[in-house]
């Protein structure tokens, strides 16, 4: 107190001392921008002597860009002396390097102590290149949020009925997913629910419930509708970040999975019709194949139930043919498989299969008890299908299936039952025609094979001159050879008489056409007996198309024509039953020549191609012209090699109808007899047109199958269980490997990790073992560079390649596991430190109390907060702030047990948890703690001192809570800091008390604003002197309801605290501008105009840092002052000195915002903080108000009275006005006035006063 009573601050030494010592440059400029002086600290911060740059011009060392926009604020400030101009650019070093500076110009040119232009300059460059790394690393984030491939939000946990969430962030990528613009999910907190598909909503609902309650990260798909209309299929994953308020905080992503769905769908369905077709394709072929060979009945009914027994498996097959037997008709057993007793006979007139026969109907009966007519002979039965078996029209039998062991037969099985009876009835039909007509054939084989025939050839000129008789000749005519060769005429003279005409007139036709001679004639034998021949023969050319010979034969038909009479009414009946056939039937000759010709066919060629039977007859060759261009080659190929080799001609082909339809054939030829050397074919046509369509469909439904799952990107493969049989490229790519072809043959369990190889091994023998589809399940797997792989794994059993095997689909979700091992860990650890945070300390400290609960532990809370933190940030920044926080949970873990837990909870508040400790072991701790963080904390060079408050609550009792230890401790550790800080304290419960009176008062505040409860009292400011008010500063009162009329100091400190100091200071100064204008309107015209009375009348309004800070603090002043009758300079805003201590660059440029709307600048309290002058005379204030605890006793304090005098002339040097607080005395205003103040408040003059 001495040293402040001895300082008396004036004269050149003290201020060039203040000059040389002060950290901004100032700089005298000339009118002309001339350099006259620059102080000491030009060296310090751009690297020149004081005097080096007197001369020059100040924009000289001004950077280019910024050099107009400098000389244009230079022009503005010569034209009004006294004036203010903020200003930033960049000047040189001069290193060259070009710093940011930040310059206050004052015009001083009419003060004749200065005659120059006065720069104030401060180094921003740092602050400069700090706000640019944060805005990289901002866009960085962004970019880098919005490049990921989903929707990223942040939300709350769900609120009560109706379910909603506030969603604090959403990605722009939404709109891509679902069409909305994020800000839909972020302002209606009831959007999510709605757009959730309607039949997913409540599941969603209640799995978000679920997590909310425990905490713990959950992955979920659904279904949302997008703006559209349409439904998308979304991943929904999230992890908790934290909670308040009681609610979670979620992390978490939206991915748009709507084509792996459809492709999942597609799989299913595509497998499940795979499975149906392939049975029924697999049984119908076995049929199929089965019938061709067969044409005894007996064979027949073999070949079928065994295949139909072979493909269910399970099931009881059984065939039955109608007896014509006396004296009633029955179902007599041909076949049965799996029965170990069936009745033999079954009359026509019982049960459900003699219904089948009477009807021709077939029957279902998924519950076989269920029909009346059911013969319940067999035990156990669950389905029967029972079809009926046709000959033509006629029913000749049943097929019978019956299913056992609990299985059900379905409809699609009915269908391809009766496919199999269709195809029963054909072979049926065809056995029994078979049986028909062998013994006519027997008896045609035994004609037409022993009838010889003469090979012949001919001369191709009018003579037909014999060149050639084969000596088969003799057995046919009893001539020679030689006797035809010799004489020309001697075939023609042989000629029987009545058919001479005949056969010359059809030899000269054909000679004259080319066409094949065919013709019955007779002839006379040497021995005088005419015989029947038939006679065909052609024309054979040379490479030039020229004729070259006749060649033919005839063959002794006599004993045919004999019998043609007898045999026609066997041909009849063999027509007959022929042309019942559901196909075409027909007879072909091949003759030796390599000719031949189509004898006879059905009639169901007109049905099937739409020639009649004529037509197709009516030219040997007509039959190839009618082949598919695609096919004939092959076709033919086929006719010659069967007729070569004599075996049967088996072949499927394409015809073309008449009216251009392509029909599929599969033909059935046999060798039946030979005339001679003529060859007689026997066979059968079937349409197989419809067939070859769905045989097709199939092909294509496998294939389109096949590259869904090859080009799939969803990794699938299939196995034996042994070995992998097949993988597809999005497979081989997981494990690492260049192709498929890598990996196929290769050991299943080589890729599986040794953990799982056994479950997996055992899950794929369940799988072939009962033919189940494995469930989804998680397992690790390996790449072939020894990479773990986690996977997610379905396996479907299949039939691959005729065996038995898996395909299994796997999704990597190796990613997903380390992201959520991530999540899981920055859920329960704080980001920056990386000690356990609020959900982790509270499952541990749980944990504790269930023990004391039990009587079986004790427990302690440490709640710590560090006295003055915000210094540290503000002096040195956020980045060394942020370190300082680090070494302290570094240090803290130091000096507790390995069995303590310390958090951080946020902020600078920390937490310690002591294990099997009471409040006693507790301050011993805390003790500890204090001693161990006295040591400096050294930062980029500098030492940094911290102290903590600390406060105590133990789990003694065994009735707490872990939020209400937390509370004690937090109550505690607030006794602690005002106690004095650097302290600890251990919660009494009288604290709680105060906390809740506390929160009492702040629930009321809340309201006071929206109720009018405030109110504005108006202290004049007085000219000492004349005692004349030339101002008057607005002070808040709070009208409370119950307590009355209530001082700041009675409510100030919880408005700072919560917040609401913003909004009531925005009230104060609307207010305090809305009254000036109200007492202007009641004086205009009839009393003194304030706004020019003695200079304009001022009003000063009480401000907080917290007010200050607000980023739309300096826009309410703009508008509040544009709103009055008085100029913005007849405001003055008052910041205590305690606040404008610990001010930033940020405040000092709001600061420098206000003075640039006009508004004046107060230190209130001043006298009672730690301001130094250098700082004083930094900040853009235009007037100090000395503090009530200085002017008080002023006359008889020497002490206060130096003080007053001291700040007097501070003031007067500075150019700032000065008001003496509290002046209550005449004693205090007379001393003021003596002392030099001009102007005082206090209630000597005025108490504070309602505006009326």
């Amino acid at each position: 107190m001495s040293s402040m009573t001895s300082y008396s601050p004036g004269g050149e030494g003290w201020f060039l001392s203040l000059l040389n010592n002060a950290a901004d440059i100032v700089t005298v400029l000339a009118e002309d921008d001339t350099v006259l002086y620059d102080s000491p600290s030009i060296g310090r911060t751009l690297g020149y002597e004081p005097g080096e740059r007197v001369g020059r011009k100040g924009l000289d060392y001004v950077h280019p860009d910024d050099a107009e926009r400098v000389r244009a604020a230079f022009s503005r400030l010569l034209e009004r002396p006294g004036i203010e101009v903020p200003l930033e650019y960049r000047i040189r070093h001069k290193d060259g390097s070009w710093r940011h500076v930040e310059a206050t110009r004052t015009n001083l040119l009419s003060d004749p102590e200065v005659g120059g232009i006065v720069a104030i300059s401060r180094d921003v460059t740092d602050r400069k290149l700090a706000e640019r790394r944060l805005e990289e690393a901002e866009e960085r984030y962004r970019k880098l949020v919005e490049g990921v491939p989903a929707a990223i939000y942040m939300r709350k946990g769900l609120t009560s009925e109706p379910a909603s969430y506030e969603v604090t962030y959403m990605s722009p990528r939404v709109e891509e997913i679902l069409g909305y613009p994020p800000e839909r999910f972020v302002e209606d907190p009831g959007f999510w629910t709605e757009v959730t598909y309607s039949e997913d909503r409540g599941r969603v609902v209640g799995e978000d419930r679920g997590a909310d309650g425990t905490g713990v990260s959950f992955s979920m798909e659904y279904r949302m509708v997008r703006n559209d209309g349409r439904v998308v299929w979304v991943l929904d994953e999230a992890a908790p970040v934290g909670k308040e308020e009681g609610f979670a905080h979620w992390q978490g992503h939206l991915t748009d999975i709507s084509a792996k769905r459809e492709i999942e769908e597609a799989l299913r369905e595509s497998e499940r019709r795979h499975r149906h077709q392939a049975r029924e394709s697999s049984l119908l072929h076995q049929v199929r194949t089965a019938l061709s060979r067969e044409l005894d009945p007996g064979d027949v009914f073999d070949a079928v139930v065994e295949a139909v027994a072979e493909t269910y498996g399970y099931v009881l097959v059984s065939a039955y043919l109608i007896a014509d037997e006396e004296p009633q008709k029955e179902l007599v057993l041909q076949r049965q498989v799996g029965y170990r007793s069936v009745l033999e006979r079954i009359p026509l007139s019982r049960g459900v299969m003699a219904r089948v026969a009477r009807s021709g109907e077939p029957a279902y009966l998924e519950e076989a008890h269920t029909d009346p007519e059911f013969l319940d002979a067999i035990q156990g039965i669950v389905s029967e299908i029972c079809v009926p078996l046709f000959d033509r029209d006629e029913v000749i039998g049943t097929l019978n299936v019956e299913s056992i062991d609990g299985a059900k037969l379905a409809e699609e099985d009915l269908r391809l039952l009766e496919a199999v009876g269709e195809h029963t009835s054909d072979a049926l039909s065809r056995a029994r025609l078979h049986a028909r007509i062998k013994e006519a054939e027997e008896r045609y084989r035994a004609l037409v094979e022993n009838v010889p025939a003469v090979v012949y050839i001919d001369a191709a000129d009018e003579s037909n001159s014999a060149l050639y008789r084969s000596p088969f000749v003799r057995d046919v005519l009893g001539y020679e050879p030689e006797e035809f060769l010799h004489d020309p005429m001697f075939w023609q003279n042989i000629l029987h008489p009545e058919d001479r005409e005949r056969v010359l007139a059809e030899n000269e036709r054909t000679n004259g056409t080319g066409e094949p001679f065919r013709i019955e004639y007779r002839m006379i034998r040497k021995d005088g007996r005419a015989v029947w021949l038939r006679d065909e023969a052609v024309l054979i050319r040379d490479d030039e198309g020229r004729p070259r010979f006749w060649q033919g034969y005839f063959a002794d038909v006599t004993e045919r024509k004999l019998a043609e009479e007898r045999i026609r009414e066997t041909e009849a009946k063999y027509r007959t039953i022929v042309e019942g056939v559901p196909a075409v039937t027909y007879v072909h000759a091949q003759n030796p020549g390599g000719t031949s010709y189509t004898s006879y066919i059905s009639p169901q060629i007109e049905a099937i191609l739409g020639y009649t039977p004529a037509e197709y007859t009516s030219d040997p060759e007509f039959w190839k012209t009618v082949l598919h261009p695609e096919d004939r080659e092959r076709v033919l190929a086929e006719d010659v090699r069967t007729g070569q080799t004599g075996e049967p001609f088996r072949l499927e082909f394409r015809m073309v109808a008449k009216d251009g339809r392509i029909v599929w054939l599969r033909e059935d030829g046999r060798l039946i007899s030979k005339e001679g050397e003529t060859e007689v074919w026997h066979g059968v046509m079937f349409d197989i047109t419809e067939f070859k369509r769905t045989e097709m469909a199939l092909k294509e439904s496998e294939e389109r199958y096949r590259k869904l799952v090859e080009l799939s990107p969803e990794p699938i493969a299939v196995h034996d269980g042994e070995r992998l049989l097949f993988i597809n490229r999005a497979g081989a790519q997981l494990f690492g490997a260049a192709s498929p072809e890598d990996l196929v043959g290769r050991k299943v369990l080589d890729f599986v990790h040794p953990a799982y190889r056994a479950l997996v091994s055992w899950r794929v023998r369940h799988t072939l073992k009962t033919g189940d589809r494995a469930p989804l399940l998680e397992e690790k797997y390996l790449r072939l560079d020894g990479g773990v792989l986690d996977l997610e794994v379905v396996g479907q059993p299949i039939t691959y390649s005729g065996r038995p095997a898996v395909q299994a689909v796997l999704r990597d979700v190796t990613g997903r596991k380390l992201l959520e091992e991530r999540l899981a860990y920055r859920a329960t650890h704080d980001s920056l430190t990386g000690l356990p945070n609020r959900a982790l300390l509270t499952e541990r400290l749980e944990r504790c109390l269930l023990r004391t609960r039990r009587g079986i532990g004790r427990v302690a809370l440490l709640f710590m907060d560090i006295d003055n933190f915000k210094v540290v940030n503000d002096s040195l920044g956020h980045d060394v702030g942020d370190r300082l926080l680090v070494a302290v949970g570094r240090r803290l873990e130091q000096c507790l047990r390995p069995e303590d837990t310390v958090a951080r909870l946020g902020g600078d508040e920390f937490v310690v948890l002591l294990e099997e400790e009471n409040a006693g072991a507790a301050e011993k701790a805390a003790a500890r703690i204090a001693e161990a963080l006295g040591d400096p904390f050294v930062l980029d060079g500098q030492e940094a001192f911290v102290t903590v408050s600390i406060g105590i609550s133990s789990g003694e009792g065994g009735a707490k809570d872990p939020s209400d230890l937390l509370r004690e401790a937090d109550l505690a550790m607030y006794r602690a800091k005002r106690g004095g800080r650097a302290s600890y304290a251990v919660f009494e419960p009288f604290m709680e008390d105060q906390a809740r009176t506390r929160l009492s008062l702040e629930n009321d505040l809340r309201r006071a604003l929206e109720r009018g409860q405030f109110r504005l009292h108006y202290q004049p400011i007085i000219r000492i002197e004349t005692g004349e008010a030339v101002g008057a500063e607005a002070l808040l009162r709070w009208k409370h309801p119950k307590r009355g009329l209530l001082a700041p100091r009675d409510f100030l400190q919880v408005a700072e605290e919560t917040g609401l100091i913003v909004p009531i200071g925005r009230w104060v100064l609307r207010e305090t501008c809305r009254q000036i204008r109200a007492w202007w309107e009641e004086v205009r015209g009839v009393g003194p105009d304030i706004r020019s009375a003695g200079g304009p009348f001022r009003i000063n309004i009480n401000v907080s840092l917290r007010q200050l800070r607000d980023a739309d603090f300096t826009s309410d002043v703009a508008r509040a002052v544009a709103g009055t009758v008085l100029p913005p300079d007849a405001f003055t805003l008052e910041l205590t000195e305690d606040d404008l201590v610990g001010e930033t660059s940020a405040d000092l440029g709001v600061l420098r915002e206000l003075k640039g709307i006009g508004v004046g600048l107060a230190i209130d309290d001043f006298g009672t903080g730690y301001s130094s002058l250098s700082s004083l005379g930094q900040l853009p204030v235009d007037q100090l108000k000395l503090d009530r605890s200085i002017v008080a006793g002023v006359k008889k304090n020497r002490a206060n009275a130096a003080i007053v005098s001291a700040t007097v002339a501070l003031a007067e040097s500075l150019g700032l006005g000065l008001v003496a607080e509290g002046v209550e005395t005449e004693d205090e205003r007379s001393t003021l006035l003596s002392l030099g103040c001009a102007l005082g408040q206090g209630s000597y003059w005025r108490y504070p006063l309602p505006p009326r």
